[in-house]
């Protein structure tokens, strides 16, 4: 188990890094960095390359912005299933009088559950290691099952609201 969410976050993290080298090519605010004027700005400053700077934060393992944010996207996987449990249980049961209040309890153990299987010991930066020496196509075998992973976990979060039953 532990595993195989360190391999989704890896894959979350990869991905949001790649999708950030490409919102770089289209983003507008990195061809003023190549003007003359903020080129000369910049090298006042010490930076001779702001967009390479701006690559290296994003891709830092252990605080980079990429590593945020796939961190909070496995927090916010990890909600959207508990979020689809909670749904089934509350639509089998057939609980008419349920205080929505009780999903905030449900944080503290999604954040538990995170710090234990990916933050504690800073355990994914060792199996970030151990995927980085995965051979290409075990890399892609491995995305494609995040991938299905992680749109199975959405579409079971959204199709969960079919059995609560809400009748006024």
């Amino acid at each position: 188990m532990e595993r195989f969410w360190n391999l989704i976050y890896y894959f979350a993290y990869r991905g949001d890094y790649k999708l950030h080298l490409f919102f770089n090519k289209i983003n507008p605010i990195l061809w003023f960095y190549r003007l003359n004027y903020f080129k000369r700005r910049f090298t006042k400053q010490g930076i001779d390359d702001p967009i390479e700077n701006i690559n290296k934060s994003f891709k830092k393992l252990d605080g980079g912005i990429s590593s945020f944010r796939a961190g909070g996207f496995m927090i916010l996987l990890s909600v959207l299933f508990c979020f689809g449990i909670g749904n089934i249980c509350i639509g089998i049961l057939r609980i008419r009088d349920f205080n929505n209040n009780i999903f905030i309890l449900i944080l503290p153990v999604v954040l538990l559950f995170n710090y234990f299987l990916l933050f504690r010991y800073n355990k994914y930066l060792r199996y970030f290691k151990e995927f980085e020496k995965m051979d290409k196509v075990e890399k892609k075998k491995w995305g494609f099952i995040s991938l299905i992973t992680i749109t199975g976990l959405f579409i079971f979060s959204v199709c969960s609201f079919i059995f609560m039953d809400y009748r006024v």
